[in-house]
């Protein structure tokens, strides 16, 4: 999302760690090429009947002079819990001594307004007027609570004598984190040679962490124990993976012994749930039980 065509690998780089540091369950997940994920339902349907804005994109606009930079904070079109969002207007110098950019004399609004799900707006929108005169950074951040609610964040830029220059924006839905976690298998009787899969199933409004770490264990009559024969498996690489709300995935297996005890066993896993402020997670311990027959 940059004003400049200039130095544009140094401007990547710069975009990337202002968007990296704002972001929270609206990042696309980290997944490995052996998952198998589906989208259970779209929260952000919704968002697609609203009249289209464009947001900045990678390219120089006509109004804008070199090494002019425009970060967008928040990413994604949902957002669960609270959180911020805006944009940075910001000058991005090479030399030294070259701190703030040459005159602008620009007039630049930010409107943050509350929608409902025909696109009306709802109470007044909340603004944040800048004159920039010359540049060197403006903030347009705007605090945003965790209650359900569509919204439409946008960027006017006008010129000294009240032309707009442009126009960018786009909409996002809040809903707050919910909790609704099941941890299935593809069978609940299985023959010795056969594949266990687990997948793990996110309906909630969260977004769930997890390893590739699996634990295989035998239901002995009064507890649950090691098989008496090993499943297949070992160490596993430290891979972080996770899924955000609406999404089911499958990144665990395993093939049941030849010589495979008959009788109860549970595959289990352990995940880690965000469903409270940025940076806490609650951890779940999940099971589910399959038996092994002649």
């Amino acid at each position: 999302m940059f004003l400049s065509r200039r130095g544009r690998g140094r401007l990547r780089v710069l975009g990337a760690l202002a968007l990296a540091a704002s972001l929270w369950l609206s990042a696309a997940p980290a997944r490995a090429d052996f998952c198998d994920s589906q989208v259970i339902r779209d929260y952000t349907k919704v968002l697609t009947r609203l009249p289209a804005i464009p947001f900045p994109l990678d390219e120089h606009p006509s109004f804008a002079p070199a090494q002019v930079l425009l970060l967008h904070h928040g990413s994604g079109l949902l957002q669960v819990g609270p959180g911020h969002r805006g944009f940075t207007l910001m000058f991005a110098p090479y030399e030294e001594g070259n701190s703030a950019s040459r005159r602008l004399d620009w007039q630049v609004t930010s409107r943050l307004l509350e929608l409902d799900r025909r696109g009306h707006r709802v109470g007044l929108p909340r603004t944040i007027e800048r004159h920039v005169k010359r540049l060197r950074s403006a903030d347009f951040d705007f605090r945003v609570s965790g209650k359900p609610a569509i919204y439409r964040l946008e960027i006017v830029f006008e010129n000294e004598s009240g032309k707009r220059l442009a126009r960018y924006g786009g909409y996002f839905r809040v809903l707050r984190p919910s909790l609704d976690v099941d941890f299935l298998l593809n069978g609940s009787t299985f023959h010795r040679g056969e594949q266990v899969q687990a997948w793990l199933v996110n309906r909630g409004v969260a977004s769930l962490s997890f390893g590739l770490f699996k634990r295989i264990e035998y239901n002995d009559g009064t507890a649950w124990t090691n098989p008496p024969v090993a499943f297949p498996g070992g160490p596993v690489p430290a891979i972080g993976l996770s899924i955000g709300p609406a999404t089911r995935t499958s990144c665990w297996k395993t093939t049941i012994p030849t010589d495979a005890a008959t009788g109860v066993y549970r595959f289990a896993t352990e995940v880690n749930a965000a469903v409270k402020a940025p940076g806490e997670s609650r951890p779940l311990d999940l099971a589910a039980e399959f038996t092994v027959v002649e």
